[in-house]
């Protein structure tokens, strides 16, 4: 479940980066910081739900 987790992320990644035209840097520093965050948030998801079932 893990690695469907981490392939689903990359490809949406992937899509976000390559539909959303990054006009300028500060545009590209703002949506990393904000993959960053999904992926910490989808990790922490997986860590808790695994720790508690």
């Amino acid at each position: 479940i893990f690695q469907f987790f981490k392939c689903s992320f990359n490809v949406y990644s992937e899509v976000v980066t390559t539909k959303i035209p990054h006009t300028t840097s500060y545009v590209k520093q703002k949506w990393k910081k904000i993959l960053v965050r999904a992926k910490i948030k989808i990790l922490l998801d997986i860590h808790l739900y695994f720790w508690f079932d």
